[in-house]
């Protein structure tokens, strides 16, 4: 296949397995921190998922305030990306990717994909705390993002009124996904 070709197909499988994992992600995380879904996001993220994770609910339930049934739906997605990219030879070709580096590496991509979404979360809190803290997604994305600002706080107090939290934040999670990058390439040549 032709780079040009290669590069719209992995355009397309991120454009909608992408999609879904991120949604899936933050139907989670919604989930996880108890956030409300009635609201325009909430209605969103329901609207997109409810298809792949009511099946899968039905077997696997919440427990204990985690929605494994979402996570599950993301992390098969996830694995669709994989599998197709391997098979598009932008990870390494199909041949070479084991069924347990395929698994490996899906969760890793997962993680880092949790942390880039948490990136992009703390970045429109800010951003909304600044220009509309009235918007009816504010209060969603601040009870998601909030109690890891919080967790940041504790070691680093506002300096001239100005809280710096929400940036060290960012750097600690784009660290995060450094290191996650470099996990996926060691499970990969590894496994």
């Amino acid at each position: 296949m032709s780079s040009a070709l290669t590069q719209i197909a992995a355009l397309l499988i991120d454009a909608t397995c992408g999609v879904l994992v991120y949604l899936a992600l933050l139907r989670f995380l919604m989930q996880w921190r108890r956030a409300s879904f009635y609201n325009p996001l909430g209605s969103f993220v329901l609207g997109l998922t409810d298809w792949a994770v009511r099946p899968i609910r039905r077997v696997v339930p919440i427990s204990r305030g985690i929605d494994w049934s979402t996570l599950l739906v993301a992390l098969a997605t996830e694995m669709v990306i994989v599998l197709a990219r391997s098979h598009l030879h932008l990870i390494g070709s199909a041949t070479e990717l084991s069924p347990l580096a395929w698994v490996c590496v899906s969760l890793v991509w997962l993680a880092r994909d949790l942390l880039g979404l948490l990136i992009f979360l703390v970045i429109v809190d800010v951003l909304m705390s600044w220009l509309n803290p009235s918007t009816p997604v504010a209060p969603v994305v601040a009870t998601i993002v909030r109690p890891f600002g919080q967790a940041v706080r504790r070691f680093v107090q506002p300096i001239g009124g100005i809280d710096l939290a929400p940036w060290v934040l960012v750097v600690l999670l784009d660290i995060g996904m450094i290191a996650l990058g470099q996990i996926g390439l060691i499970v990969r040549q590894a496994l």
